[in-house]
């Protein structure tokens, strides 16, 4: 009986170890789950952030099934900054005042990217800028001028969730900040192996986790963010 209880106790260590070289060599990138149009529309999140609100849309994309919410002016940074919209469509002037009086929407833009560079901006403006200021517009995913019709925003809109609201997208930007922070390959590959096992269905704690294998990084709370974007496009629910 001693030696049987003992064989089974080695065979569960067996998978748990199984278990665990598994989900240490598989990518996370192998983990999407390619959703119908329709809903991936739907659950995306996107605000717009403008001094005009008739500049934009609204009413024929959100008949289309887009989920967009409309700010006249940055309400609340911090929701901005955890990543809470997939996609930031922001007005370069007259928004943003009371953070940059003098570079508003462009001080913004700069501020999110540096943060968080998984963050989708798109920077949207009707303005024209002195050259000292177009290599801000560079850190946009993408520049749209005023006016732009809804059909083409619904085309750059859908061209964005192709390529940027992806794993592949958030996954590399999350590895590139690692690296950056000075995280070891071995380290990466084990917060990959961790976003694997949430993918799953499994609990971990993201933040704790990269602070565990990557050491204190003072921006382990933004790579949570992302990491939770990323084990969101695995799950279907």
């Amino acid at each position: 009986m001693e030696y049987a209880i003992r064989g089974v106790a080695k065979g569960v260590d067996h998978l748990f170890a199984e278990e665990k070289r598994m989900l240490w060599h598989k990518h996370i990138t192998n983990c999407e789950v390619t959703l119908p149009a329709t809903e991936l529309v739907k659950r995306t999140r996107i605000v717009v952030i403008d001094d005009e609100r008739t500049t934009f849309p609204f009413d024929v994309l959100q008949e289309q099934g887009y989920s967009i919410d409309y700010w006249p002016d940055v309400k609340d940074l911090d929701r901005l900054e955890r990543g809470f919209y997939d996609i930031i469509i922001l007005d370069i002037g007259g928004i943003g005042r009371e953070l940059d009086e003098t570079n508003e929407g462009i001080a913004v833009l700069k501020h999110l990217k540096k943060l968080n560079p998984a963050q989708v901006v798109v920077a949207f403006s009707g303005q024209s800028y002195e050259s000292a200021k177009i290599p801000f517009f560079q850190l946009a995913d993408q520049y749209v001028p005023k006016p732009t019709s809804a059909i083409t925003w619904k085309e750059i809109i859908d061209d964005l969730l192709k390529t940027k609201v992806t794993v592949g997208h958030y996954w590399e930007t999350m590895r590139q900040a690692l690296r950056d922070a000075g995280a070891s390959e071995k380290a990466i590959k084990g917060v990959e192996a961790s976003l694997v096992k949430a993918a799953s269905g499994r609990h971990v704690d993201l933040c704790k986790t990269i602070q565990k294998l990557a050491g204190p990084l003072e921006n382990a709370v933004t790579l949570a963010a992302i990491g939770a974007k990323i084990v969101a496009l695995c799950n279907t629910q």
